[in-house]
């Protein structure tokens, strides 16, 4: 995606936005689309509030400065700091949401929220212009939403899926697991053991979804507490209850306050 103006070639240019406190998924970002881009970008919303916004002020305090040095040592070109009333100097009436993602497979993340994530990258987009945006896939609903909303609305730009960054012991790599105990942090790698196991049972030929939840919850142990496990269709986010196609496991598991949330592909045997 080279941006032509005036019969001039300027750059392709890879996106990303982030409220702060960078940690290396975010990283992982910036250096994907370092090796695919000329020009890097991120946005950068760590003190970025509007009211109308909920869930639009991160739980925690980034450190701008160390977000840009972290970010500039991985390869980030521009960083892009605005504040809510660079972006909306009057409260918003155009929202942007899609049902079926945010509500659809029942149970998941908080449509609201995902409202406000769909308009906030919308607005980045439109921003940035022609671009490459990069993604986790730790969040593979907000991912898989971001997808469509490119293709529905026939965005010149490209949402792409990064990998997740793990630790050593399977742990997704998140702002959150960052403020787990001692003890829940020791328990944390239970959740991706448990998701490894319904994938190797997929694999072996299990396809009922309310099997392959039920197995996920019985892998979960105190002091992890199952908040949701969902099986759905990987590119509709469509629940399903036979895995005989490309599927996604989501999940998220409490531990105390800290709500850690990670997913898995499933391929049946015959894919």
């Amino acid at each position: 995606l080279r941006v032509l103006l005036s019969g001039v070639f300027l750059y392709a240019i890879g996106m990303m936005g982030t409220t702060g406190s960078l940690h290396d998924g975010h990283l992982s970002l910036v250096r994907q689309a370092k090796a695919e881009n000329d020009v890097t970008v991120m946005f950068w919303t760590g003190n970025t509030h509007v009211d109308w916004a909920a869930g639009s002020r991160p739980a925690y305090t980034p450190d701008m400065a160390q977000d840009h040095a972290r970010a500039e040592a991985n390869g980030l070109d521009i960083y892009f700091v605005l504040s809510g009333q660079d972006l909306f100097p009057e409260p918003s009436s155009t929202f942007i949401s899609l049902p079926s993602f945010a509500e659809g497979a029942g149970g998941l993340e908080d449509p609201k929220h995902l409202m406000v994530v769909a308009t906030m990258v919308t607005t980045f987009l439109n921003i940035t212009g022609p671009c490459r945006a990069y993604f986790g896939e730790k969040d593979w609903q907000q991912l898989a939403m971001l997808q469509k909303l490119a293709r529905d609305l026939h965005l010149p730009s490209e949402v792409r899926g990064c990998p997740t960054m793990r630790e050593s012991d399977g742990v997704a790599i998140s702002s959150r697991n960052q403020k787990l105990t001692p003890e829940h942090r020791a328990a944390a790698p239970m959740v991706y053991r448990a998701l490894q196991a319904t994938a190797e049972a997929v694999a072996q030929g299990q396809d009922d979804a309310e099997a392959l939840a039920a197995l996920f919850a019985d892998n979960i142990e105190a002091p992890g507490s199952v908040h949701y496990a969902r099986i759905v269709d990987a590119a509709t986010l469509a629940a399903i209850a036979k895995v005989d196609r490309p599927a996604r496991m989501l999940v998220s598991v409490s531990f105390g306050d800290i709500r850690l949330v990670d997913n898995i592909g499933l391929s049946p045997p015959s894919a």
